[in-house]
């Protein structure tokens, strides 16, 4: 059972900052909770900036949704997090596009004075990549369906991980209007075995980060010398698998790698029989980076992706490698299947 998630009222992003501050460590033990708990607090610092572009430049001209990638979108934020996120808004881009560059802009801010770190790769609602009208994303996707490059692809990808955190749109009852987008992507890419192919490609890049001997790759220099990066041995492999397998089966209501491999685990037999293990490790392992995280906290958000293996004990480089070599695994699997053309 998810645990109690408490109720964020601050006013201002000094306040709620204060108030992520002091919550942090209890809301940390259960990940539910805590991916709540940032929705809450986003969402808060969401209205706070609404309101303060709505005093200096009036109410939104067009209904628009709010939407997070990345972690975020997946619902699978650590104790440390940065920002990913975007705007889609009705009706023409051309007329409207300024104000929603302006409230992205504030967005940003209020979630950098709260605490969520600037995205290095500018993945946010203030840069017009990821701040389009409902016609401008169609137009968006296409060209990168079409360009198919490695930054196009990542870019699609990263779309597909959207999960919307408020949406105010013209019709209340109507479903999430990225939804139609993200079926778009589906139906070409279905249809596309070459694109597909592109994609299946990208995971079987992901490299070992563990020697024939049972050592971990690690830095051999910079700030992190002796580190191990779990965003690209851990997160990556898992993520991008997971998500493979989801578009194959035309999965788009959910977007956590958990409820990805949950849904995953349903469809089939041979499903459940696979990723029944990987689901196992992953949950563990959630646990054990929030803990982790949270006894080296604070830290900056690119330090929240390394751990010093020198600094670990026997067993917790055991279960470290443990989902290291879990997720390498599932690489493999994941292969074996999409190989296939069926589960």
């Amino acid at each position: 059972m998810r645990d109690f998630i408490p109720k964020v009222d601050s006013q201002s992003y000094t306040a709620l900052r204060s108030k992520r501050e002091e919550l942090l460590s209890s809301v940390s033990l259960n990940h539910d909770t805590l991916q709540s708990f940032h929705n809450e607090l986003i969402g808060k610092a969401l209205s706070i900036a609404i309101q303060t572009v709505e005093k200096e430049s009036g109410p939104p001209p067009a209904p628009f949704t709010f939407f997070q990638m990345g972690s975020a979108g997946r619902q699978e934020q650590g104790v440390v997090s940065d920002q990913d996120h975007g705007l889609f808004f009705e009706g023409e881009g051309k007329i409207h596009q300024e104000y929603f560059l302006a409230l992205g802009a504030e967005i940003s801010n209020a979630m950098d004075e709260v605490g969520y770190d600037i995205c290095d790769g500018k993945i946010m609602a203030n840069h017009p990549t990821w701040c389009l009208s409902q016609e401008d994303w169609k137009k968006q996707l296409e060209t990168w369906l079409e360009e198919r490059d490695w930054a196009s692809l990542r870019h699609l990808l990263i779309f597909f991980d959207s999960y919307p955190i408020q949406s105010l749109t013209a019709d209340k009852s109507s479903e999430n209007p990225i939804m139609p987008l993200k079926e778009m992507i589906l139906e070409r890419i279905q249809n596309d075995a070459p694109l597909f192919e592109r994609l299946i490609q990208n995971t079987r890049r992901i490299k070992k980060y563990i020697s024939p001997l049972g050592q971990f790759y690690t830095e051999t220099h910079g700030p992190h010398y002796r580190s191990l990066n779990i965003k690209h041995a851990i997160l990556f492999p898992f993520v991008h698998s997971v998500r493979l397998l989801a578009m194959k089966e035309h999965i788009i209501h959910v977007t956590s790698t958990k409820e990805r491999l949950e849904e995953l685990m349903e469809l089939s037999e041979l499903y459940a029989t696979v990723l029944s293990p990987f689901y196992e490790t992953y949950i563990e392992w959630l646990k054990w980076r929030a803990e982790w995280q949270l006894a080296h906290y604070p830290m900056d958000y690119d330090s929240s992706h390394y751990i010093p293996i020198d600094q670990l004990s026997s067993n917790q480089r055991k279960c470290l490698k443990k989902v290291v070599k879990s997720a390498y695994s599932l690489t493999k699997e994941t292969s074996k299947i999409l190989a296939k053309g069926e589960a």
